[in-house]
């Protein structure tokens, strides 16, 4: 439709020339903090970044490695008492990244 083009064009700029696939195996190649800054430049962005599940466990995988398998990776997070809810390999990464700071 005009106004997904649009929207993509607007959220990828001159990469809008690239297909889904192509697009994808791009981010394959962003650290978590670029992947996730990548998510900000547009709705088409932000959109094809929160739907990279298998960029964010791979993300959370190795950085899980890296540390030689000392951090847990958390998957199961209260946003207060009365709501549990499952996180997203995104929410986990960011987790992991979190811990690791406080860490230091």
């Amino acid at each position: 439709s005009a106004g997904g083009d649009a929207a993509r064009s607007a959220g990828w700029g001159a990469a809008a020339v690239l297909n889904d696939e192509q697009l994808g195996s791009c981010l394959g190649y962003l650290d978590g903090a670029s992947l996730a800054a990548a998510g900000g430049v547009g709705r088409a962005a932000y959109a094809a970044t929160h739907a990279a599940g298998d960029l964010w466990r791979d993300l959370c995988l190795h950085a899980q490695a890296a540390d030689g398998g000392r951090t847990c990776l958390a998957f199961d997070v209260w946003a207060d008492a009365a709501a549990p809810r499952s996180v997203r390999w995104k929410d986990a990464y960011a987790n992991l990244h979190v811990r690791r700071q406080h860490r230091r």
